[in-house]
Order: structure tokens, then C-alpha cells, then sequence
């Protein structure tokens, strides 16, 4: 598979606290316009000073653990323009992404991107190689972003689309592809 889905990767514990902190600061200064085409939609990934909830780094090290294993790594390499590896993000309706593939950032690495998904929607379907990743609240899904085109859908409900994104630098020669 070229990516791995995740059912019910996180607790609703985690999933409503971390829905919770987007909500109550997605109209501070750590979230800004994302800037993708078709993007209506809020985002951490370019503030240096954010401070987020100690359940992000426990969720994170949840995932570097399923990063090391599968792609037997000693240690993981973060994207380093992520504000500490992740960023949170919110979409309202109308939001969608474009097609596209993301940036490598290190030599002989691919990037991937483990997301979480922390709310009901309706559509914002997420298609990954042209292949619809059916998603739901609670799950994650790890993928290569820097090598398969991604998109989503039109936002369509009035409930925000919230997912947290945790970047990840593999190695090549560790991917598999």
C-alpha cells in the first residue's frame, strides 16, 4: 500500500482535546491562512511560537513508535519547518486542496505526513493517488506526501474540518515505494 490507514488511532479523549485547542485559539496569532490554492482554512504550520497541549507530544510519540516500526528506523526525523514536527489545522466551509505533492525537505528523504482526524464533516474527501481514503473521526492515515499527488474535496457542512498533521522525514532507502 502506498499508505496506511489508521482506524480509530487516537481517544476520544485526546481527539476532543485536541479539537478543543484548535477551536480556542484558531483566531490567535498561531494560526494563520494557509496560503494553498483552494484553501480556506487555518493553520499552525508557520508560527514559530506556538505552544501546544501536552496531548499533541503524547500523540506524536504514539506515531514516531508506528513510524520506527514500520519503517524500521532508530530514531525519527521531523519536518523541520513544522513548528515542533506537527501543525494543527481547521478548514471552514468551502475549504478544499488542490492537487499537488509537498516539498522534500532532506536530501534522499521522502516526506510524510501522519494525520488526525479530530471532527465530523461532510465530504472534504481526501484522495491520495487519485484513490478515495475514506477517513472519520479519531483515525490517522501515514502517507508520502512529497511523492503522491493529494487532494480534498469541497467542504460542504457547517462543521469545521479539524486534523493535526505530524511531518516525518524517511529515508529512502527505508520507504518501500
Amino acid at each position: 500500500m502506498k499508505y496506511h490507514k489508521y482506524t480509530n488511532f487516537i481517544t476520544a479523549e485526546d481527539c476532543d482535546e485536541l479539537a478543543s485547542w484548535i477551536v480556542k485559539n484558531q483566531n490567535s496569532k498561531y494560526f494563520l491562512d494557509a496560503y494553498h490554492p483552494g484553501a480556506i482554512r487555518k493553520t499552525t504550520r508557520f508560527s514559530n511560537d506556538v505552544v501546544y497541549p501536552k496531548t499533541a507530544y503524547r500523540v506524536q510519540e504514539n506515531i514516531d513508535n508506528v513510524v520506527k516500526d514500520l519503517f524500521k528506523l532508530d530514531t525519527v526525523k521531523r519536518v523541520q519547518s513544522f513548528p515542533n514536527g506537527m501543525y494543527a489545522s481547521i478548514g471552514t466551509p468551502g475549504d478544499c486542496c488542490e492537487e499537488h505533492v509537498d516539498p522534500r525537505y532532506l536530501a534522499n528523504h521522502y516526506t510524510y505526513h501522519f494525520n488526525v482526524i479530530l471532527s465530523d464533516y461532510e465530504n472534504a474527501d481526501l484522495f491520495v493517488d487519485r484513490h478515495l481514503v475514506t477517513l472519520s473521526k479519531l483515525d490517522g492515515i501515514l502517507y508520502p506526501v512529497s511523492e503522491l499527488l493529494h487532494y480534498t474535496t469541497k467542504l460542504t457542512n457547517t462543521n469545521s474540518r479539524l486534523f493535526w498533521c505530524f511531518g516525518y522525514c524517511i529515508p529512502i532507502k527505508n520507504a518501500g515505494l
